[in-house]
């Protein structure tokens, strides 16, 4: 939108506190990007601000300049599935709550083949999920941050997960990579997730850039570090895309190093 003074962008699904009235469909963005998103919104927000039992598929946003509580979905509520998703940009949150892809999560979810390449601001704040509430089933695999994450004055800022409270449910990150600058005021962070009420967080096979972790950032217990430029990591990765290619609904993608030497997907094969 040329207009920048006002709301900008009015996400699909406004939050009007109805499951009824979420967006519950498929959509499939078919490969397509959408370029230079603006959005100016104090809460909520996002490309869509609510979804309840939807899939959001085969969609980017390239060079978002947003003020929102997510880049691609605020809530998700039970039983959504985002495949095949990015955003680059800027993303901040004034009401302090921030995922890449989604915002708040409530109930069971899957994530499978996504990327956060945006910088985020905020003070709960996680490269793919802000805030996983209500003790469902959620399932991060073969994604990636490489953006950098900032926290504000308070909140939980961590590199995948910001915030996984309640201490009921299963949460597993499988074959992820946390790659993006972690910085908080105060207090410290984590380079895969953070919780609280209880809650845990289960890794299998993720992988962090080493640089990323400092005497404010943590790594978390199985997490597994590797330097700039290691192809290891990549092979270690592609291990896991082969051995699984058939246990998802959507085919995982492949990595390889990008030219930073850091893993990236490679969509060529």
């Amino acid at each position: 939108l040329i207009d920048k003074n006002g709301v900008g962008f009015v996400p699909i699904s406004e939050n009007t506190g109805s499951e009824y009235l979420m967006f519950a469909g498929t959509f499939d963005g078919q490969n397509y990007e959408i370029q230079n998103l603006y959005e100016n919104k104090k809460n909520g927000g996002g490309l869509f601000n609510t979804i309840y039992a939807a899939t959001i598929k085969n969609i980017g946003i390239t060079n978002a300049n947003m003020t929102a509580g997510a880049g691609i979905t605020g809530v998700a509520s039970y039983g959504c599935k985002l495949y095949n998703v990015y955003i680059s940009g800027n993303i901040n949150s004034e009401n302090g709550s921030l995922g890449g892809i989604v915002g708040s999560v409530r109930g069971d979810i899957k994530i499978i083949n996504c990327c956060n390449l945006a910088n985020l601001e905020g003070n709960t704040v996680g490269g793919m999920i802000n805030f996983d509430d209500v003790g469902g089933v959620t399932t991060i695999v073969n994604c990636y941050n490489l953006g950098e994450i900032s926290g504000k004055q308070y909140g939980s800022v961590n590199g995948i997960i910001g915030n996984a409270y309640y201490n009921t449910g299963t949460r597993n990150i499988i074959n992820t990579c946390s790659l993006g600058i972690i910085r908080k005021p105060s207090g410290t962070s984590h380079n895969f997730y953070g919780t609280s009420g209880g809650a845990t967080v289960n890794l299998e096979g993720c992988y962090y850039l080493d640089t990323i972790v400092n005497e404010n950032v943590i790594a978390n217990e199985n997490s597994i570090a590797f330097s700039k430029g290691d192809e290891t990591v990549i092979d270690k990765l592609n291990t896991y895309v082969e051995s699984h290619k058939n246990d998802y609904e959507v085919e995982l993608y492949r990595w390889k190093l990008d030219s930073n030497g850091l893993p990236t997907f490679d969509r060529t094969t």
